[in-house]
């Protein structure tokens, strides 16, 4: 039995051995499979970038239906990456394969509901489809959604894509409330103020249009598309004065410009040929006044012609044969002390505003007979 003892001490410490250079083996090991899963994995990394590149220059080029296989093969080794699902959706819509790009899409809806792009592209999907409701609401989730890089210019361009879209369908309204809603937050850019100005001109909203143009003339002095905007919208607005102050500008800087300067004529013809503008004398009001009874006795006497009417005192009394009654009873009393009392210069100058208005389909109005129906139209305006 006292033979046995040293023999177990050794045979304890091989066994101790053993298990030692076993553990160090499986380390060994462990640490080269792991070495090897990751150069696997960065590899596969590394394939899948190599094909979203190779997708992002065929889809830039034009070449979509090569894009969609590029993506595909990234997302082949690297199936969750969102980027590469995203990129696959575009490249899809732009090969008219909706239906599937809608799918991609949407699970990456699910996932990020608020994201920005996906937002946007749901939202072109939808316009293609002309589906309003859903065209809405995907262009309000990007614009009020999260963006990973320059999220106020990005909220901007998908309000203005929405308001293109409206405006194709002359939702005219709801063009206002966007335009309305975006301008409070535009930063002091000239070329974001002119853009504004020009939608709000496009659905003929010329007061807020004029705000936005003179805020552009605020950060650009010398923006001649500015100052000839400003002039038009002051001119839709009755606002002459000031229309020819704006216009004046614009004409100055573009002598080519002949809308602004057919505007500005109309402007002075108006402010020069006005009998209720204050300041002025008597004698120049009769003076207008005359003037004016004479074009609207010329257009009338015109349109009466052109018509074939019968003017007689036995003809049907239609409108125009009224009006022209009217005429044939007034003209004698220019020319006698009656024309002295204002409320008789007032009835002739009605009778003017009628006989232009009811004429306006023997043709436009041009010349004195335009800047009359003006007027007529708005009679306090012309000095603004």
């Amino acid at each position: 039995m006292d033979t046995a003892e040293p023999t177990s001490k050794p045979t304890a410490q091989r066994e101790a051995l053993v298990s030692l250079v076993l553990s160090v083996i499986a380390v060994a090991a462990f640490a080269a499979v792991l070495g090897l899963t990751t150069r696997f994995h960065s590899w596969q990394a590394s394939l899948a970038e190599t094909m979203r590149g190779r997708g992002e220059r065929d889809l830039q080029t034009g070449r979509a239906g090569r894009a969609i296989e590029d993506f595909r093969s990234a997302l082949a080794f690297d199936r969750d990456n969102s980027v590469y699902q995203f990129r696959l959706a575009q490249a899809l819509e732009a090969e008219g394969r909706f239906d599937e790009a809608e799918s991609y899409l949407i699970n990456l809806w699910e996932r990020q509901p608020q994201n920005g792009m996906v937002n946007v592209q749901l939202a072109r999907l939808a316009v293609h489809r002309d589906a309003m409701s859903q065209t809405l609401r995907y262009y309000h989730n990007a614009i009020y959604g999260i963006w990973d890089s320059q999220p106020d210019e990005n909220r901007r361009a998908a309000r203005l894509e929405l308001v293109e879209f409206l405006l194709q369908r002359n939702a005219r309204a709801q063009v206002q409330s966007e335009l309305i809603a975006m301008q409070a937050g535009l930063p002091p850019d000239p070329w974001l103020h002119l853009k504004v100005a020009e939608l709000f001109r496009k659905i003929d909203d010329y007061e807020n249009g004029f705000a936005q143009f003179r805020q552009v003339l605020q950060l650009d002095h010398g923006n001649v598309e500015a100052a000839a905007g400003a002039g038009e919208a002051a001119f839709e607005l009755g606002r002459y004065r000031t229309a020819v102050r704006y216009l004046e500008s614009a004409v100055a800087a573009n002598r080519k410009d002949e809308v602004s300067r057919n505007k500005l004529n109309t402007a002075n013809l108006v402010l020069a040929s006005n009998p209720f503008r204050p300041n002025v004398s008597m004698e120049e009001r009769k003076r207008r006044v005359q003037n004016a009874f004479r074009a609207a006795s010329a257009h009338l006497n015109d349109c009466i012609e052109a018509r074939g009417e019968s003017t007689g005192h036995g003809a049907a009394e239609n409108s125009i044969e009224k009006l022209h009654n009217r005429q044939t009873d007034l003209g004698p009393k220019l020319r006698g002390r009656t024309f002295n009392d204002p409320d008789f210069q007032e009835s002739v100058m009605d009778f003017v505003f009628e006989v232009e208005e009811q004429t306006a389909d023997c043709g436009s109005p041009t010349g004195l007979d335009q800047a009359l129906v003006l007027i007529g139209r708005n009679r306090e305006g012309a000095e603004r």
